[in-house]
């Protein structure tokens, strides 16, 4: 596998989460599993069972490096780890699988020294999807994407929602193209065991008294991540009912450790004031946690009420699915994969996304606070959707699913590449 990130060595979201599950599920399985990841650090190898993870420094393009030296130097290391992997014997790979544009020339450059076929999976397009919320795509990375679709042997992608997306942008035959919902070891979540008094204390730490609900938004805080309509929603939601405190976990990129908790969370609040300076009146409603381990996100999905996902686009949406798994509520957009997890009136509720004139896709601010207002004012009513919530998740997104399905995928490859061979060889 090809990957660029593979926690705790480098995350910033949801693929280095889906590497990581899809890595040890499918050595659960029986696969022996190499996963070629970068790092800041030193190039090293790493062995966890079944799983071999060798990062690859990027201190040769220290910095930030443009597109193309970021590409070449992973794919200089793929394939002269190619060439020692053949020069060592041992055990041969059955196939080679890639995760987005960082990695398809990579895995490509594997595949032709190794001779084996490549499977990528997209998790996201830059184009179409960034123009829908206002932001331009880099036409060097749109040429790596071109190259993910077209030159695989075969594509996974996270939703139907995706599927149409690639489809429609890049005309990819649907023999060609699979659809894997990502699973997701939920246990941290289901199984976390709080006591009241320990609920009671993180919500203490939170700044919060004993009558306030919480809201919880886990994501980047980036404009696909609809942080503009969360912060106009909470704006209507505490004019209606000022006992609401939101919660805010993630970033707006790889985590720092030259930073503290503290130091983190206080520029994050800093250029969130200075970026919204008409929500002034707002920021006492507000904690900013920063990028913190699952763990603790799964801590204080116990300690919220609701969790709200306003996306512009999720070609996924791993945090509505692990707020369902612990037992909440969600409010989400009806957008992408969204719309395939959340089901409304059930698990939660969906507002929709609208599409103006110029293409651009903007969150209905004023139905997603009446969404929220719908839950956080209906205790019965939040507590069916969590049950509802945890029962959806064990049933459809657990990892068993992801990686039967996944080795489906890799059969079917596997049998063709090795079919077009023979024939080119008889």
């Amino acid at each position: 596998m090809v990957s660029p990130e593979y926690p705790p060595y480098m995350v910033e979201g949801g693929l280095g989460t889906h590497v990581s599950e899809l890595a040890q599920g499918l050595a659960r399985a029986g696969c022996e599993v190499t996963v070629l990841a970068p790092t800041v650090g030193e190039s090293v190898t790493h062995r966890h069972g079944r799983i071999v993870v060798q990062l690859i420094s990027l201190a040769g393009v220290a910095g930030n490096p443009s597109v193309e030296k970021f590409i070449g130097e992973i794919t200089n290391y793929a394939s002269a780890f190619g060439r020692r992997m053949l020069s060592e014997g041992g055990a041969r790979a059955d196939i080679i699988h890639c995760h987005d544009w960082t990695s398809i020339s990579a895995a490509c450059e594997l595949g032709r020294v190794l001779e084996l076929p490549v499977v990528g999976t997209v998790h996201l397009l830059q184009h179409p999807l960034f123009a829908w919320w206002g932001v331009a795509a880099k036409p060097e990375i749109v040429k790596q994407e071109r190259a993910l679709c077209r030159e695989a042997d075969a594509l996974i992608t996270v939703s139907h929602s995706m599927s149409r997306v690639i489809s429609d942008t890049y005309q990819i035959p649907a023999e060609r193209l699979h659809v894997v919902h990502n699973g997701l070891d939920v246990g941290q979540f289901l199984n976390l065991n709080l006591s009241r008094e320990q609920i009671a204390e993180l919500r203490t730490g939170l700044q919060t008294s004993p009558d306030e609900k919480i809201v919880l938004f886990a994501g980047r805080l980036t404009p696909q991540k609809g942080l503009d309509a969360l912060l106009e929603s909470a704006a209507r939601v505490v004019a209606v009912n000022p006992k609401v405190r939101y919660v805010v976990v993630g970033g707006n990129g790889y985590f720092d450790p030259r930073l503290s908790p503290q130091q983190a969370q206080a520029q994050i609040l800093q250029s969130l004031q200075a970026e919204y300076p008409q929500h002034a009146r707002l920021w006492d409603k507000i904690k900013i946690m920063g990028m913190i381990p699952r763990a603790q996100v799964a801590m204080l999905y116990r300690a919220a009420d609701l969790a709200v996902v306003p996306s512009v686009y999720e070609p996924f949406g791993y945090a509505a699915v692990e707020a369902m798994a612990a037992g909440l509520p969600v409010v989400a957009t009806d957008a992408g994969g969204l719309s395939e997890i959340v089901l409304d009136g059930e698990t939660g509720l969906l507002v929709p996304v609208h599409t103006d004139g110029r293409g651009l896709r903007a969150v209905d601010v004023e139905k997603l606070a009446a969404a929220q207002l719908t839950i956080l004012e209906d205790d019965a009513r939040a507590a069916r959707f969590g049950e509802a919530g945890r029962r959806r998740v064990a049933e459809t997104f657990s990892p068993e699913r992801m990686i039967q399905s996944t080795l489906q995928v890799y059969g079917q490859v596997i049998a063709k590449f090795d079919a077009a061979r023979c024939a080119l060889h008889a």
